[in-house]
């Protein structure tokens, strides 16, 4: 690996996936880290997949592959 690159562990479950997504996105896009930091996640079953909202919440529902 070059340097200022690392690694991520993205084998968990999807949230912990889009956790890790973000972080590498910021890296990539430093430009978008503020916004991507204020950004929250949340489980719930309540959506079938995914939705976000205008309070930049992102829902994920983990049990729907």
């Amino acid at each position: 690996m070059g340097k200022g690159t690392f690694r991520v562990d993205a084998t968990g479950g999807s949230f912990e996936r889009l956790r890790a997504a973000r972080v590498v996105l910021a890296q990539r896009f430093p430009y978008l880290a503020s916004v991507l930091f204020q950004v929250r996640l949340v489980e719930t079953e309540a959506v079938a997949t995914m939705a976000v909202d205008d309070r930049l919440r992102v829902y994920t529902n983990s049990t729907t592959r």
